[in-house]
């Protein structure tokens, strides 16, 4: 009786196993056709310096893809020769892909491009080193290694984004993206993650059965403080630092039309594709809002620091009834599109013709 329980028993765990298997071969093949993994012919990474050290330029210098143009610094800017740094005010835009212009058409549409009309080519130069993807602490890594060498008189930090999205990340794959601080590990997140991250039947099921409902759920979800901390410090000591050697800072909030409520206006494939798919699939609207927050206020604050002027864009795209500021970004909730762009160089001129910097 013993041996036939154990015999049937060991049957359907193995049938088991089998279906699970076969499933896993199913849901691979699913991923493999129904992703696609090249690039577009346009797609900026294919100008990035891959695996270039932090004191060389981050994007091939000379690159030009449809709308894109990597300069012989290695930023997308116009081409700007020595003379013309030495003789002008320069002007350095540091930090993400908000940074950099993703979004915009083309370099002519960027925010960087068209501030640097407003305030007059004569006597200003605007080098746009932002990187797509960059945290605070990579974008000052590369500022120290290779940006610092054009001594810019005014710095304009535009990032935040990817460390929020980092914060949401369940905490080991944080910690594999950014390389530091240990990692306790949690008895039930853990395997649930693993399944997730490693196996394509786990990921489906995920995304099929618990991320809808968890999606419209009001609950705050747990995230990691210690790189909000880590945020703050980090934007903090670098700003105090390049103001004691004489340069003056602007800081832009994060304008989004992101809101706790966002999943009521549209379906979730559109949510999945403006909202999940450019922070990740961890965390609710409510989650992603709270911290929106928390991330422009820390911003914020830094206009405590004496000679750092905030812009806030958030607080002015707020203004903007939801459609009609929807409509300023490039079909997500974080990058703007060619009207987008143009309104943070038009907030930018504001504040810097108000230092007459001249």
């Amino acid at each position: 009786m013993v041996k036939r329980t154990f015999f049937y028993v060991a049957f359907i765990f193995l049938l088991l196993l089998l279906a699970l298997g076969m499933g896993e071969a199913v849901a691979r093949v699913y991923i493999a056709i129904t992703t696609k993994e090249e690039l577009p012919p346009s797609h900026p990474a294919r100008c990035l310096n891959k695996d270039a050290p932090e004191n060389r330029p981050a994007f091939q210098p000379g690159c030009a893809l449809s709308g894109l143009f990597i300069n012989s610094l290695g930023f997308r800017s116009r081409e700007i020769g020595p003379e013309e740094l030495q003789r002008r005010k320069k002007i350095m835009i540091t930090g993400e892909s908000l940074a950099f212009g993703w979004g915009a058409s083309s370099n002519q549409a960027t925010f960087g491009y068209l501030l640097e009309d407003l305030l007059g080519r004569d006597s200003f130069a605007v080098l746009n080193a932002g990187v797509p993807g960059s945290s605070i602490s990579q974008t000052i890594r590369y500022y120290d290694g290779y940006c610092t060498q054009f001594n810019p008189d005014v710095l304009i930090v535009f990032s935040g984004w990817n460390d929020l999205v980092n914060t949401t990340l369940p905490a080991g794959k944080a910690e594999a993206r950014l390389r530091r601080r240990p990692y306790r590990p949690s008895l039930f997140a853990d395997p649930l993650n693993f399944c997730i991250e490693r196996s394509r039947l786990g990921y489906l099921l995920y995304r099929a059965l618990y991320f809808p409902a968890m999606v419209r759920s009001n609950r705050l979800m747990a995230y990691n403080q210690a790189i909000i901390d880590d945020f703050e410090t980090a934007l903090k000591t670098f700003l105090m630092r390049e103001l004691q050697k004489g340069k003056t800072a602007l800081v832009l909030t994060l304008p989004s039309y992101l809101r706790e409520n966002i999943y009521q206006t549209m379906n979730l494939e559109e949510y999945n594709r403006v909202v999940a798919s450019n922070t990740n699939f961890y965390s609710n609207p409510r989650t992603l809002t709270h911290l929106h927050r928390v991330y422009n206020d820390i911003l914020r604050a830094m206009g405590a620091i004496p000679g750092v002027y905030v812009v806030d864009a958030d607080a002015d795209f707020s203004k903007i009834p939801f459609r009609e500021r929807k409509s300023l970004f490039a079909g997500d909730i974080a990058h703007l599109n060619d009207r987008g762009n143009r309104l943070i160089a038009e907030q930018l001129y504001e504040t810097l013709n108000q230092l007459d910097l001249r």
